[in-house]
């Protein structure tokens, strides 16, 4: 099942399941509408309805809640040829009626990998030598935090600050965790993750070195709207193994990152682990890093690639569709 959160009809955030053909369940609504239909065993509702009020109480309620959403998304996958009247009632929304908010718009913690994928460490290195500074592959998982207000969703504009003169793009497989957990041994890492969403880290360059010369990292990261992610959250079960899901990036239909989860210096399973020493909470996001072909490695003799207004970012990673942003300048 593939959850997003949206707005439709300037109504209060809703929790939508995405049917095949691309159309949205409003679940909780449907859910009060046609319980009375579904083939559940009937019983206490407790919960039920908290549980599709947001996709962190989704993850939260787990399998009780996630069975009955799987029965709603069952009956309207029929309901476009034998029951008209609920899509009447707004219950289904096309894609170009809804405004995409974050899949998550509130996670406890966003934790972001750097130098995760073998070939940007290279690019990165090869970067930082001509500057006179060695950049090693790191012997433990190391990481920023990304806050909530960057958080942006799919089709939203991401906005450039005005002192800002060298935005960037990393497109990165973004872990949802899906169960609390603390020191989570490695064979039960999937019994804690909910599910997969993509998800890109933007950054502000020039901010971003100015820190770390000071050895800090926060600003640059940490601009409203640098945080896109989207456009669902894909449960877990959708995805059969996260380390083999190919990854592209474009700017204006020009292909700027080509690879695959398999290339991550440290996995899945063990970015889980290895944060866990800290209390994992449903909701919480660990993105894992970035493939190479950012704009900050682009070569003195090469065209730039620093990002502009105007220009249309689309980041994809199999299984989980297509992100979509625009880049404007702040006000």
């Amino acid at each position: 099942m593939k959850l997003v959160t949206f707005v439709a009809d300037r109504s209060e955030e809703k929790v939508g399941g995405i049917l095949s053909d691309g159309r949205i369940v409003d679940l909780l609504s449907a859910w009060v509408r046609i319980k009375e239909k579904l083939s559940l065993p009937r019983g206490p509702e407790n919960g039920l309805e908290y549980g599709l009020s947001s996709v962190i109480h989704f993850l939260q309620k787990g399998d009780p809640v996630k069975e009955v959403a799987e029965e709603i998304m069952k009956y309207f996958e029929a309901a476009g040829r034998e029951h008209g009247e609920d899509a009447d009632k707004k219950v289904i929304y096309a894609p170009n009626q809804v405004k995409y908010l974050p899949p998550i718009p509130q996670p406890g913690k966003i934790i972001a990998m750097g130098r995760n994928f073998s070939e940007h460490l290279q690019e990165s290195r090869e970067h930082w030598k001509e500057k006179g500074r060695d950049i090693k592959a790191p012997s433990i998982p190391v990481g920023f935090v990304k806050v909530n207000t960057t958080l942006l969703g799919h089709e939203g504009t991401i906005l450039c600050p005005q002192n800002v003169h060298k935005l960037d793009y990393e497109l990165e497989l973004a872990i949802v965790i899906g169960k609390q957990g603390k020191n989570i041994p490695g064979e039960r890492v999937f019994e804690h993750i909910g599910g997969y969403m993509i998800f890109n880290d933007i950054s502000a360059r020039d901010v971003q070195v100015e820190e770390m010369q000071n050895q800090l990292l926060l600003l640059g990261k940490n601009f409203d709207t640098f945080g896109p992610m989207g456009p669902s959250l894909v449960l877990r079960d959708e995805v059969s193994d996260p380390q083999n899901l190919s990854m592209r990036l474009k700017v204006n239909g020009e292909i700027r990152q080509n690879s695959s989860t398999c290339n991550m210096i440290y996995k899945v399973v063990d970015l889980v682990q290895y944060w866990s020493q800290m209390t994992l909470e449903p909701g919480d996001i660990i993105a894992s890093g970035t493939p190479s072909g950012v704009a900050f490695s682009r070569k003195a003799d090469q065209p730039p690639w620093f990002l502009k207004p105007g220009d249309i970012l689309e980041a994809e990673i199999e299984n989980l569709g297509l992100l979509r942003n625009r880049v404007e300048m702040a006000p």
